[in-house]
């Protein structure tokens, strides 16, 4: 919905991505499935988490980098994200 994102972005309300607890409780069928890039092109501020690393057998480290692979995310989203953090 336009008017919830424009909402989310003037607001500056961030959003706590995990991908791959997405994954892993079935939400979405592969980490690249993930919104993530639409909400970085969408202006709204992002911060990546591992929910449970270990239910999730993930640090944020490997949720950095699988993103950073996954959706070749240049160094200026990557340090925006952590800075969001």
């Amino acid at each position: 919905d336009p008017e919830v994102v424009a909402l989310v972005r003037e607001r500056r309300i961030p959003l706590e991505v995990c991908p791959s607890s997405n994954v892993a409780t079935g939400l979405l069928a592969r980490f690249e499935d993930h919104p993530l890039p639409k909400f970085l092109e969408s202006g709204l501020t992002v911060t990546l988490n591992s929910d449970d690393p270990a239910m999730f057998g993930t640090s944020l480290e490997d949720e950095m980098f699988k993103a950073a692979r996954s959706f070749a995310l240049s160094r200026s989203q990557i340090v925006e994200i952590c800075e969001n953090s």
